[in-house]
């Protein structure tokens, strides 16, 4: 009976013990959970600002579109001095300015800035495609330049002080730039004699793919009239009003 009574005696005084175990485990599990909820909730706050603020980071770059302001002037024979007004992608970056596919010119922006000129080169009468291109990037934008017809003419005479003398030759070059490409232009070239005697002929001319094409006569030799060279001015002439030049 008395082993009894002391078996009973120790397990009562442990209940207390077990029930305090019990209550610590409760208030643990409570503070996990708090932590728990709070990680969550910071968890969700962050996925709430990722999804605001990451379409913004995009939005310089956006900003930043290439545009070719101006091309100054819009047509123009070979030759023209070109003014380009632009933007660039990279901040004081290196860039290309090319007329179709040919470099006319390159260099740094100013900021995101590009001010430059070139001279329009060789190529054949129509609209040409001005392109700036941003060499880090690779982004560009491009606006059209108008090449129209040139003509010119050339008359090649002795150095001075020496002059023609009657028998002599002067050679007459009749120029086309910003022609058609492989085509043929038939000249009126028409030389004023100083007695004001107007002697005409006519020559062919056939450009090349770059709309550039040329011929050449002799004065007065290859002239209908008189063959006598007269002291004095001559003026030349080319298709009457397209052209003009003397000697």
């Amino acid at each position: 009976m008395k082993g009894k009574d002391k078996e009973k005696k120790v397990k009562f005084k442990m209940f207390p013990v077990l029930h305090m175990f019990t209550i610590f485990n409760v208030l643990d599990e409570g503070k996990r959970l708090k932590a728990t909820l709070k990680f969550k909730q910071l968890t969700c706050l962050f996925l709430v600002l990722t999804a605001v603020v990451m379409p913004f980071s995009s939005m310089p770059r956006a900003l930043a579109t290439m545009t070719v302001f101006s091309v100054t002037p819009t047509q123009g024979n070979v030759g023209t001095n070109v003014g380009v007004s632009s933007n660039l992608t990279t901040a004081d970056g290196r860039y290309e300015i090319r007329f179709d596919d040919y470099l006319v010119v390159s260099g740094n922006a100013s900021g995101t800035g590009v001010n430059a000129t070139f001279a329009v080169p060789e190529t054949y009468g129509g609209n040409h495609t001005v392109w700036v291109v941003d060499l880090a990037t690779g982004d560009n934008a491009s606006s059209v330049f108008n090449v129209t017809m040139a003509y010119s003419l050339n008359v090649v005479v002795p150095e001075s002080p020496r002059q023609l003398q009657e028998g002599d030759s002067a050679t007459i070059w009749a120029n086309i730039t910003g022609g058609d490409a492989s085509k043929t232009y038939a000249m009126n070239i028409t030389v004023v004699a100083p007695n004001n005697e107007s002697s005409v002929t006519t020559v062919s001319a056939v450009t090349s793919s770059l709309g550039t094409g040329s011929a050449s006569i002799d004065y007065p030799d290859d002239f209908s009239g008189n063959k006598t060279i007269l002291v004095g001015n001559y003026g030349v002439s080319f298709n009457d009003t397209l052209a003009t030049g003397a000697f």
